[in-house]
């Protein structure tokens, strides 16, 4: 990578140094290899063992023996703290729980190196040479997925079977002549949410990694085609994290803050859209709220809404600790689904007995899972880590400059608006996520400009490891 492309206080060491670090190594292989979540290297039920949990595992494993070496020093903070705690409520859920298992242990093992990377970022990203091989390698990742992706969309051109063939469906939506794209993922909404978090990396960001603008502007392009074929409601969150994005970078010129409350509007209106899409159905004249031709829309009767009620009723069963780490929460009965669902989407649901399905939902996901104990602790790490995340640019990050108001952007499409829609807690991509943006605000000279102050304010602060 050009060392024209980081800060300009680190320009003339810019190198290969930084790779030495074992740890810091399987951490960028780890972004890197966030959206190749297909093929697996093992099925654990309904969960699966991908290249980016081995290596996270690595980066873990490697920062330990140097930390027990005494070359890297551990530096416990808030983040640390809240989210040992939040585990540790979640292992308490598994263990009150009697289907609490040995795989329910494992896969809260796993999801713990998750939640606490954000920490584990912020010592090993600690100067802005490092932070820049992080971005450049999450950006890889994404320019990758982006490729299967469109290669995906040609092939569907070619031949309408190909995708169902690679395992991308269209689960409730009606087939047509347009493609729905899950690969590299696994189902469409986890890619749509991946998307959600790096577009606006790449679009504020790309720079870095992309020197042409017109490379820059196919890239983007892409990844907004891919978003949209994904035909999931995380493409209003997208729009809303593209388009902050955009107003948050675009710099601070008056003549330009039409534009940016235009772009804000546009992805509110996307997202309130894909929203409503979510949470009715198209009901016989008569019987809805908003006339469409000759039926109309109404809203809070659709599956998803169900799928929250079960999924509440599942916390007001087991309020405390919840049915355990790893359980599904959200059921179908087997009567009474004509209420929910279009008679067209019946057909499944006709079968004795339940369906169990998470709950789509990322509050209800954590509440039913972990209790209200769990949800708590859960929201305070949230506060900590947002604390720590801004909208404004860091300049002395110079090509950087927009990754701490595109970490937030992406935070708020991918978490707050979809995490409505999906249990987004449970994505891989979400917590490295986090750890960009605080890993930004540690850097000294970051942390001023995100505070709207001087580097030279900083200078008086010790020098970055």
């Amino acid at each position: 990578m050009s060392g024209g492309a980081i800060a300009p206080a680190v320009e003339a060491r810019s190198s290969l140094a930084p790779l030495r670090d074992p740890a810091l190594l399987a951490l960028l292989g780890m972004v890197a290899t966030l959206p190749l979540a297909r093929p697996s290297l093992l099925s654990l039920g309904a969960s699966s063992l991908q290249v980016t949990d081995v290596l996270l595992g690595s980066a873990w494993v490697a920062w330990a023996i140097r930390a027990a070496r005494g070359r890297a020093p551990a530096r416990p903070d808030l983040i640390l703290v809240a989210g040992t705690v939040f585990v540790l409520v979640l292992a308490g859920s598994v263990l009150a729980s009697p289907t609490g298992t040995a795989g329910s242990v494992a896969k809260l093992t796993a999801y713990g190196g998750y939640v606490l990377l954000p920490w584990l970022m912020v010592q090993l990203l600690n100067d802005p040479e490092r932070l820049a091989w992080a971005v450049g390698a999450w950006l890889i990742g994404t320019l990758v997925a982006v490729g299967i992706a469109l290669g995906g969309i040609l092939s569907f051109a070619i031949d309408p079977d190909a995708l169902t063939s690679l395992g991308c469906v269209y689960g409730r939506l009606p087939a047509g002549p347009y493609p729905r794209v899950c690969i590299p993922f696994r189902n469409p909404n986890l890619f749509a949410n991946y998307l959600t978090a790096s577009g606006p990396l790449l679009l504020a960001c790309g720079g870095f990694l992309l020197h042409r603008r017109w490379a820059r502007r196919a890239a983007v392009s892409g990844t907004v085609l891919a978003a949209v074929s994904t035909l999931s409601t995380g493409i209003g969150g997208f729009g809303l994290a593209m388009s902050l994005t955009s107003a948050r970078t675009r710099g601070t010129d008056p003549r330009r803050d039409a534009v940016r409350a235009v772009l804000v509007a546009m992805g509110i209106v996307a997202a309130v859209g894909f929203a409503a899409a979510t949470v009715g159905r198209v009901v016989p004249a008569g019987r809805g709220h908003v006339p469409l031709g000759e039926a109309e829309f109404h809203f809070l009767r659709g599956p998803r809404v169900h799928t929250w009620l079960t999924a509440a009723a599942t916390v007001r069963e087991h309020p405390v600790l919840g049915t355990g780490y790893g359980t599904l929460v959200a059921r179908t009965p087997g009567r009474d689904l004509s209420r929910w669902f279009a008679m067209d989407l019946l057909a499944p649901f006709r079968e004795p007995g339940q369906r169990v399905a998470d709950a789509h939902n990322t509050w209800l996901s954590v509440a039913a899972q972990g209790g209200l104990l769990g949800l708590a602790a859960f929201v305070v790490l949230l506060v900590v880590l947002w604390r720590r995340i801004s909208f404004r640019p860091a300049p002395s990050l110079g090509r950087l400059a927009g990754l701490p108001p595109a970490a937030a952007a992406g935070i708020v499409g991918a978490l707050l608006f979809h995490g409505l829609f999906a249990s987004a807690e449970e994505f891989r991509h979400l917590w490295p996520l986090f750890g960009l943006a605080q890993a930004a605000h540690a850097l000294p000279a970051g942390e001023a400009a995100t505070r709207g102050t001087t580097p030279a304010s900083s200078a008086r602060r010790p020098p970055s490891r």
